[in-house]
């Protein structure tokens, strides 16, 4: 009987504390509750605490005239805290598997007990339970009893351990010493002998007195004391049961018992009031009527477990149906009781009512549901106008936009879809799509009447919301959906500001899907987002055709300068020098149709963006304050300096227009001769004609060093050449060769402020003018007399300690050819100019000949003469023109042309 009332006090005191906490009032019925229970129980906190006990337990460990509540353990028990151990703790062999009686006035320190005891508690206060079958406990007095327990933690409503609970019965009591034991029932005994006198009506003498308290005083007084312990038992149980029963009755909490095969047995009046029934409709019901039918096998495999005393207690969340037939929750803690000799007894049910916090829990999940689902929305939201932002390509917005709904709404498709209206035959268009990856591919198109009648209602801007495909009444859709597998299917149709029909369409193949209103707005707001996507991308694409038209306008103009160029070339080689006139007046005129082009587009580009302009301050009247998206673009491409600036740009284009006319005025310089044709000419008059007319320069500046020449030339016969293209290549070297001597003398001019005439000190300006013949087979090799070298890797420059690597070939070396084999087109002639002026580097020398590239400072060179002067040498003459340079050293050109032409 001890067990299993011990696991109904346990039940008891876990429902009354559930909802309240251990210092309300539910503590005085608790108390009241356990103090008639004829065993010992105390609660106590976490604190170890003293929070209810039973009268037994204050009078098992003799406390009974102490108020405990509230106290702590160890005030109770001092002896068990005192710290260290002496030599008569060792003498006495306190050990629990020795009895012993303790004086009470003994200062003895037990720490062996204490740290057993402390490891207990604080496994219990950790959730666990312990049980002992045989153990000792020392009361107050120091009587050590022989006791079985059971430790328990206790739970509060938020699932807590709030303390530990401990259930304790007496089995025996042993003493060490009989005499200690003989005086301890002589001072019980001696009182009740005059009592057992009158009541028995034997006057005892003093010897039989004498003989009984020393030789057999408990055998006379075990009867009076069994009877008195009767009558007294029988009182106790009486009132206990009427305790028990008022309480039982009175309990704020369902109780019911049931027997072991399930039949019930009883229960209170707060058990008929969850449920709804009298008593007698209850106890005449079968046990699982009034159980939810989904909670009856959970119940059921729990109870049989119990029954069986597979476990001793349980506690779940179930539904039982009421009486008006509504729902209501419960809390249910079962307990098995067992009787006196452990066996099972019947099955304790301790019920509450918990259909408020389980209305709140479900008011609360339904309400996080709706926060996630928001929050579920929004993130979706903001990952598309996140990709807005990114981008402005639509393709790749509606890609993220199906991929992320697909993904949401966990569908198995979900395509985006425009419509066409193709006069010959309509169609719809699948252009993204996200799908299981079992589904088959549908980008594509589709005929518009494959749909039937709900393409007209797709094309009226219609939401068709189908959760079940089989209730269609349209069989062609009908038919068209289940081809395609679905079960369920939601269309929301919308129209961009250019009126094209696009679908977004939501479909299911597994089972029928109900489509909830919050996925309608989901998808609704995220065709609002689609809408200012292709808004921003029609833009974009407006901008992007703007810029194209731009680019080809810049693309024609370029076009128009290389054909210029191409021109120049031309004009060289069919106009003669002497036709300067001529020549001028053709490039101008060639030059005039692209200024003319591009002053008359500037009146078209004026109104384009005046328009643009236009636009953009009525937008900007009419919305004032643009989104974040539009205003971050204003401010990224600076839009009032653009509209400030287009003044300027027309001004730039004047500036273009001017540096063309520039261009036509060095052109005038391209030509320093009247003759034209092919002739047999002396190539060295015509270098020393450029030499004269570049003599001014030669002399140099006042106080300033002249720049000498050195002439090699060799014997050469008459060369077939254009003389007037050829004086003009010599005049572009030469002119090349005096700018980069100019130039170091400028460097030297800046290191030597002082006294200019130290220059000539530092430095010797120089130019070599040398010419020969080779003769010139295909691998470039100059081959004279059995003599071999390169002439493509000469490297003379005069006055800088480098000799020429490369033979020289003049008129001193070898006599020239018979006229007889000036007729062999392997025979050429060279013309070498090298300078020791300020050279270049390899990334200039790359780029030499390209037309208008320049090093010169801006309106001291066209850019033109180099490469005019290898069109003449290369694709007029067929000949070589090549540079050597070591940038601070100097330059060498070297001309090499047929000595007759092919």
């Amino acid at each position: 009987m001890v067990r299993g009332g011990s696991y109904a006090v346990k039940e008891m005191v876990m429902i009354q504390l559930k909802d309240e906490s251990p210092n309300s009032g539910n503590l005085q019925i608790l108390s009241t509750f356990a103090e008639e229970i004829p065993f010992a129980v105390a609660m106590l906190d976490r604190e170890l605490r003293y929070l209810v006990v039973s009268r037994r337990w204050l009078m098992d460990y003799g406390i009974h005239n102490q108020n405990i509540i509230g106290r702590y353990h160890l005030e109770i028990f001092p002896w068990l805290q005192e710290e260290g151990m002496g030599e008569t703790e060792e003498k006495l062999d306190l050990s629990r598997e020795n009895s012993f009686l303790v004086p009470p006035s003994s200062k003895l320190a037990f720490p062996h007990l204490w740290q057993r005891w402390q490891a207990i508690f604080a496994s219990c206060l950790a959730g666990e339970t312990h049980i002992s079958s045989t153990d000792y406990f020392i009361k107050s007095d120091g009587l050590r009893q022989q006791v079985k327990w059971k430790i328990d933690p206790w739970r509060t409503s938020l699932g807590e351990i709030g303390g530990v609970i401990m259930f304790a019965e007496l089995l025996e009591r042993e003493n060490l010493d009989p005499s200690t034991l003989l005086l301890e029932n002589q001072d019980k005994c001696s009182p009740l002998l005059p009592q057992t006198e009158v009541k028995t009506g034997i006057n005892l003498s003093n010897s039989d007195r004498e003989y009984l308290e020393q030789e057999t005083v408990e055998e006379q007084l075990s009867q009076t004391f069994l009877r008195e312990s009767e009558e007294s038992l029988e009182e106790r149980l009486r009132e206990s049961e009427e305790r028990f029963r008022a309480t039982f009755e009175q309990a704020a909490v369902g109780i019911k018992h049931k027997s072991i095969d399930g039949k019930l047995l009883r229960v209170n009046q707060k058990f008929c009031d969850i449920v709804g029934y009298t008593r007698q409709e209850i106890l005449a019901m079968k046990s699982w009527t009034i159980t939810h039918p989904d909670d009856v096998d959970c119940d059921r495999n729990y109870q049989r477990s119990l029954a069986a005393g597979e476990i001793e207690t349980y506690s779940i969340e179930k539904r039982y149906l009421r009486k008006n037939n509504t729902v209501i929750w419960v809390q249910v803690t079962a307990s098995l009781v067992r009787n006196c000799q452990g066996d099972p007894n019947y099955l304790l049910y301790v019920v509450q009512d918990i259909s408020s916090r389980k209305n709140a829990e479900f008011a609360l999940q339904e309400k996080s549901r709706e926060l996630h689902e928001t929050a579920r929305r929004e993130a979706l939201l903001n990952r598309l106008s996140t990709e807005i932002r990114n981008s402005l390509d639509l393709n790749t917005i509606l890609e993220t936009a199906v991929q992320e709904i697909r993904q949401m709404l966990q569908i198995d498709r979900c395509h985006f879809a425009w419509y066409h209206p193709d006069e010959s035959q309509p169609y719809w268009e699948v252009v993204k799509e996200a799908r299981h990856p079992n589904l088959p591919d549908l980008i594509g198109r589709y005929p518009a009447d494959l749909v039937g009648p709900f393409s007209q209602r797709i094309l009226d801007l219609e939401i068709l919301r189908i959760d079940n495909v089989e209730t269609v009444s349209d069989p062609s859709f009908h038919k068209f959906v289940r081809s395609l597998g679905y079960t369920s299917v939601l269309l929301l149709p919308m129209q961009t500001p250019g009126g094209t029909i696009g679908v977004i369409s939501c479909s299911h193949a597994q089972s029928p899907r109900v489509w909830s209103d919050s996925e309608v707005e989901l998808l609704q707001s995220v065709m609002v987002q689609l809408l200012i996507a292709i808004k921003q991308a029609e833009l974009y694409a407006d901008s992007c055709r703007a810029m194209e038209q731009a680019q080809q306008q810049a693309t024609r103009l370029t076009q128009i300068l290389r054909d210029l160029q191409q021109t120049q070339a031309q004009l060289l080689q069919t106009e003669k020098m002497s036709s300067l006139g001529h020549l001028v007046a053709g490039v101008a005129h060639e030059i005039n149709n692209p200024v003319n082009y591009i002053y008359g587009n500037i009146i078209y580009a004026q109104e384009y963006c005046q328009d643009i302009l236009s636009l953009v301050q009525l937008y900007r009247s009419i919305y004032p304050n643009p989104p974040a998206i539009i205003k971050e673009r204003i401010d990224g491409i600076d839009l009032e300096f653009l509209m400030s600036d287009f003044a300027k740009l027309q001004n730039s284009m004047k500036i273009g227009a001017e540096r063309i006319r520039e261009i036509v005025q060095s052109l005038r310089t391209f030509s320093r001769s009247d003759e034209s044709g092919r002739k047999r000419v002396d190539i060295h008059e015509g270098i020393e004609s450029t030499l004269m007319i570049l003599q001014y320069r030669l002399k140099g500046k006042p106080g300033l060093p002249g720049i000498q020449v050195i002439k090699d030339y060799g014997n050469l016969p008459p060369i077939e050449c254009y003389p007037g293209q050829m004086n003009q290549v010599f005049m572009n070297l030469l002119t090349n060769s005096i700018d980069a001597i100019e130039e170091k003398i400028s460097y030297f001019e800046s290191k030597i402020e002082d006294n200019l005439s130290e220059i000539t000190i530092h430095y010797s300006p120089g130019i070599t003018i040398q010419t020969g013949w080779v003769y010139r087979d295909n691998s470039n090799l100059i081959q004279i007399d059995g003599m071999e070298d390169n002439i493509y890797e000469s490297n003379y420059y005069p006055y800088s300690g480098k000799e020429a690597r490369a033979k020289t070939v003049t008129s001193s070396s070898f006599p020239f050819p018979k006229e007889s084999c000036l007729e062999d087109k392997k025979l050429h002639v060279f013309i070498r100019i090298a300078d020791n002026g300020s050279g270049m580097n390899q990334e200039t020398k790359k780029q030499l000949f390209d037309p208008f590239f320049t090093t010169k400072p801006v309106g001291k060179g066209t850019g033109l003469g180099l490469a005019i002067s290898y069109q003449i040498v290369v694709e007029i003459h067929g000949g070589k023109l090549f540079c050597n340079s070591i940038p601070g050293e100097g330059t060498e050109f070297i001309v090499q042309i047929p000595m007759r032409s092919s």
